[in-house]
């Protein structure tokens, strides 16, 4: 008897060894699910953030991404933004062509055929656009005050910069450096009879805009300043400009420098 009870004990004891030897296995396994659950999770966003900035170099996406862009600017803005063909290239090259910004009371304020733009990638975090090079092949620009008493208009064959340029978004300034600008027209409207003093407008700032060297070529400038002026025209063969600055908020144009080589004056 006491035999047989030795052999039922001894054959019970690996049964007993056994139980405890699968409880901290079943508790790994659990431990093991949940870090694979939160390490799934963790790497499908990741995935998706490199995969989205991948996707922007898809010409469909780059489409309907441009679309999408055009309807937010007329809800914001009133303007309606057309674009035939946006295309981004790695990293930041930007090829825009048939650009037209027309403004909400049917006036074309930006033309551009086409337009090259190759930017930095950090700058744009804070709204701040570092522009490396900037080509633009048959452009108009058209600027109207609020009462009508200044009409600027802009017209050029292309204007490109052998610089870097700077756009600062927040604060509406434009920086340019060595820039070219040919094959054009500009014309300058003024009559102070018209001018009003309007209320300063606190949610938009006025552009301003420099070039600290600004090479003119076969350039037409018309200028009128009611009552004083009628027409004044100057056909530019070349004209050197530096530090030239157009001030929208109180508008005013000034220049450190002008130099004229070749024209004549009507």
């Amino acid at each position: 008897m006491n035999n047989e009870e030795n052999r039922s004990s001894d054959t019970e004891t690996p049964v007993g060894q056994e139980e405890a030897k699968l409880t901290p296995t079943s508790g790994k396994r659990k431990v093991s699910k949940w870090i694979k659950i939160p390490a799934w999770i963790i790497g499908c966003v990741l995935m998706l953030v490199l995969i989205i900035p991948v996707l922007l170099y898809i010409p469909p996406i780059q489409t309907a991404v441009k679309d999408l862009a055009c309807v937010i600017v007329k809800d914001k803005t009133g303007m309606n933004v057309e674009i035939d063909l946006f295309r981004l290239k790695f990293p930041l090259d930007i090829d825009l062509k048939g650009v037209k910004v027309i403004e909400a009371s049917g006036d074309t304020m930006v033309r551009v055929q086409d337009a090259i733009v190759r930017v930095k990638l950090l700058p744009l975090l804070g709204l701040n656009v570092d522009v490396k090079k900037l080509k633009l092949i048959e452009g108009y620009y058209r600027m109207v005050s609020p009462d009508s008493s200044m009409i600027m208009n802009i017209k050029a064959g292309l204007l490109e910069t052998e610089t870097e340029a700077e756009v600062d978004i927040k604060k509406s300034r434009i920086i340019l450096g060595k820039t070219l600008l040919k094959n054009g027209d500009i014309s300058l409207y003024m009559d102070v009879w018209k001018q009003k003093p309007t209320p300063k407008d606190t949610t938009s700032t006025p552009f301003f805009i420099q070039s600290d060297d600004l090479q003119i070529e076969n350039m037409r400038f018309a200028m009128s300043m009611l009552p004083t002026i009628d027409t004044l025209v100057l056909n530019a063969g070349k004209l050197s400009l530096k530090r030239g600055v157009i001030d929208l908020e109180i508008n005013n144009i000034t220049a450190n420098l002008l130099k004229l080589d070749g024209g004549n004056v009507k």
